[in-house]
């Protein structure tokens, strides 16, 4: 009995020990900025804590498009465009900004719909020992807790994500001074008209338009002027009418246009959904008003769930009364999914929806200040919000947990002095009760990427560098096809000259890249073309500044040389890693030229002009002449022994002499001289 009682405790410390203790913000949010499908990669506004091998959460937060037109399906919603999707991805590869994910995605997306990943714990077991909450949302992260354990999540504290789903509108004051001619009715307005007061936020995204008493999908619209409701947030059901003001005179401004419940959405299947908010009511004062914000998403998946009596919330926010005014309607019940096989222990669910605020008469401060005290009036008090929505991955809600999703009620007016006002809720309703639904599933996408399931590795090696004239073959030694920067596609390329090189290999549609530097050896020689020298011309022939040693067919060992006969001469330069050569014919003058470098131009009649013998024998021959400064003097073409300089000053000037023969081509200096 002993041992066996020692087992046990052994066992529950070993389980201890195996959990990890949570609380807090558990979860990081990132904002998905780009969307490429069809090669599974988001772009992402950061890609801090994120690492391959990662399993995270997908999931589309809005961007459904809404009827929008002057009619009672205000609101409903069109097509969702992927909002309320969710999978698990796991990632493949980052590079830079980019996400790569290992598997094409099981649902549809829109990348304009506020996607975001977010990383979560994925641990063997979890225990919570302190209030766990997520990142508020804030239209474009947050609003969602997620936790994965392969065996078991045990809550010695409450995970909380209420209000933080989508936010209420917000309390504008209006400009509009009302006129009891004017009938406001319409669906939306621009919430800075003061026509309509702010609707709450919804999957679908805001437009220009974001006030007045239309529905943004789940988000309530926003009570029309004058001083009406504003309508409840929803989610799975419906959410709550805002009243309308009730004006006992017919001169004074009616409000019979207050904001309409947010839509019920098909949450289930693949959806998942943050609360809306409520709409705000229609307001003309300074009293804050603001609508209530809709309750958050709670993901939790491990094989066992112990609930220890503790909570899991996700209520939507009460909305705010008005003073004088419209009061506000309330957030929806957020979402809570529970991907789980056993529960043990008492666990609590709420994702209660906000109530409306009460369109009151008068205020009194905390210093006994009264305000609107001729308040003759019954103000629009605001919808309820709609409750939430509970998931579970089994076909029955497991004993033991217990749920309570009502839908918040309306307000109420009060505080007025129109008799017969105070306690009626002008035609604002309540939210509806929240919606249980069953076999929850968690997609998962599916991986299928075979370069990241192989690990394979792309890999052209090193940079590298090649001496000038030899080759080097890249090869990409994945099977698939290639597309090369140099726009071969085969497996294999081979390079001599300096560059970077990249190629990409397309396995079944997933695509892995590699990149080369190759750069050559600075021993690169070039005598130049074959030359032709003349009488006691001198040619000066230069190997190039790159190699560190050097060795000429003369025997002569430096970087250049001087040559005054023809012949073949080569040379050989090395610096210490790639080696070159070099050769150039020099030919001899057959015809006996002779290139003088001086003339005097003095008008003695000797040595007047540049005379070059033999010339006459080049027909087509070019002579080009030029200062020290490279600027060209003279030119000409069939040379006629002529040049005197004239109008230059007394100098050392360069000439080059093409025979035009296709061989020949003279380099050398000509000194001009100037005497008395």
């Amino acid at each position: 009995m002993r041992f066996a009682l020692l087992c046990l405790i052994l066992i529950s410390i070993l389980q201890a020990n195996c959990q990890t203790s949570l609380s807090g913000v558990v979860n990081s949010y990132y904002a998905v900025t780009a969307l490429n499908t069809p090669n599974a990669t988001l772009t992402v506004s950061s890609v801090s804590g994120i690492n391959v091998g990662d399993i995270l959460l997908m999931i589309q937060m809005k961007g459904a498009s809404i009827d929008q037109s002057s009619s009672s399906s205000y609101g409903d919603v069109n097509s969702y465009n992927g909002a309320g999707s969710f999978e698990l991805v796991e990632v493949c590869e980052i590079i830079g900004n980019d996400v790569v994910l290992t598997g094409r995605l099981v649902n549809s997306y829109s990348g304009s719909g506020a996607i975001q990943l977010i990383s979560f714990p994925d641990l063997t077991s979890i225990s919570i020992d302190g209030k766990i909450e997520a990142q508020e949302w804030n239209g474009a992260t947050g609003g969602v807790v997620c936790m994965r354990a392969q065996n078991s999540i045990t809550l010695n504290d409450s995970i909380d994500v209420s209000h933080q789903g989508f936010r209420g509108g917000d309390h504008l004051v209006s400009p509009f001074d009302c006129n009891f001619l004017f009938t406001l009715d319409a669906y939306e307005y621009e919430a800075s008209t003061g026509y309509g007061a702010m609707k709450g936020e919804g999957i679908a995204n805001y437009t220009v338009n974001n006030g007045g008493r239309g529905p943004l999908a789940n988000g309530g619209g926003g009570g029309n002027d004058h001083n009406s409701g504003g309508g409840g947030g929803s989610n799975a059901s419906s959410g709550g009418m805002g009243g309308i003001n009730d004006e006992p005179s017919t001169f004074n401004c009616q409000g019979d246009f207050p904001g309409e419940g947010g839509k019920s959405l098909s949450s289930g299947g693949d959806k998942v959904f943050l609360g809306g908010g409520g709409g705000a009511g229609h307001c003309n004062s300074t009293f804050n008003n603001k609508a209530g914000d809709g309750g958050g998403i709670v993901i939790l998946m491990a094989n066992e769930i112990i609930g220890n009596n503790q909570s899991i919330l996700a209520n939507g926010e009460d909305g705010l009364r008005g003073f004088g005014d419209g009061g506000s309607g309330g957030g929806a019940g957020g979402s809570v999914l529970l991907f789980a096989d056993n529960f043990s222990s008492t666990l609590n669910i709420q994702a209660i929806g906000g109530n409306g605020g009460n369109g009151n008469g008068s205020y009194l401060d905390d210093l006994g200040n009264v305000f609107n005290t001729a308040s003759f009036r019954c103000f629009g008090p605001g919808g309820g919000g709609s409750g939430g929505f509970v998931w579970f991955k089994g076909g029955t809600t497991p004993a033991g947990v217990n749920i309570a999703y009502p839908g918040g009620a309306s307000g109420l007016v009060s505080n007025t002095q129109e008799t017969g006002c105070d306690g009626l809720s002008n035609g604002a309703t309540s939210g509806e009760s929240g919606v249980t639904d069953h076999n929850a599933i968690v997609p998962t996408s599916n991986k299928i990427n075979t370069a990241c399931t192989a690990n394979p590795q792309l890999n052209l090696g090193n940079d590298t560098l090649i001496c000038y004239s030899q080759n080097l073959t890249l090869t990409a030694q994945l099977s698939g096809t290639y597309e090369w920067s140099t726009g071969e596609s085969t497996q294999s390329i081979t390079v001599t000259d300096a560059g970077t090189y990249w190629v990409k290999v397309n396995i079944n549609g997933w695509f892995i890249c590699d990149t080369i530097v190759v750069t050559n050896s600075g021993v690169n020689v070039d005598l130049g073309p074959d030359q032709t020298i003349c009488g006691d011309q001198t040619i000066t022939l230069d190997a190039g500044s790159g190699g560190t040693t050097y060795i000429w067919s003369t025997g002569e060992t430096t970087q250049s040389i001087d040559v005054l006969t023809g012949g073949v001469y080569s040379v050989t330069a090395d610096d210490g890693y790639c080696f070159n050569s070099g050769e150039i014919t020099i030919t001899e003058c057959v015809e006996n030229l002779f290139i003088p470098n001086t003339i005097t131009p003095n008008g003695d009649g000797e040595n007047d002009t540049w005379i070059i013998d033999g010339l006459n024998n080049y027909p087509g021959n070019h002579v080009t002449i030029m200062n020290r400064n490279g600027m060209k003097v003279y030119e000409s073409t069939d040379y006629n022994n002529d040049w005197d300089g004239s109008q230059l000053p007394a100098a050392t000037y360069f000439f080059i002499l093409d025979l035009n023969d296709g061989i020949s081509q003279f380099h050398g200096t000509i000194t001009l001289i100037r005497q008395p």
